[in-house]
């Protein structure tokens, strides 16, 4: 194998294994902290936090379409 072959393949691999990094979804949250990213339409998000003193909140949202998302907590 030439080392233009093999310069060509690699290249080839490399491409192929980054393409879909800049479709990513952005997230709806950085730790706590709600961000301007929604879920992707049909996706759904649960969670449950426990706080000192047993509280307990419970959340959930539903992506309704890429750019509208709906979600309560209780």
């Amino acid at each position: 194998m030439s080392r233009w072959q093999f310069v060509s393949k690699i290249c080839v691999l490399l491409l192929m294994t980054t393409a879909g990094w800049g479709q990513a979804v952005p997230p709806t949250l950085l730790v706590t902290i709600p961000t301007a990213g929604t879920l992707q339409r049909g996706e759904y998000e649960m969670e449950i936090l426990m706080q000192t003193g047993g509280g307990v909140l419970g959340q959930l949202a539903i992506g309704i379409s890429d750019q509208f998302m709906l979600g309560m907590s209780y």
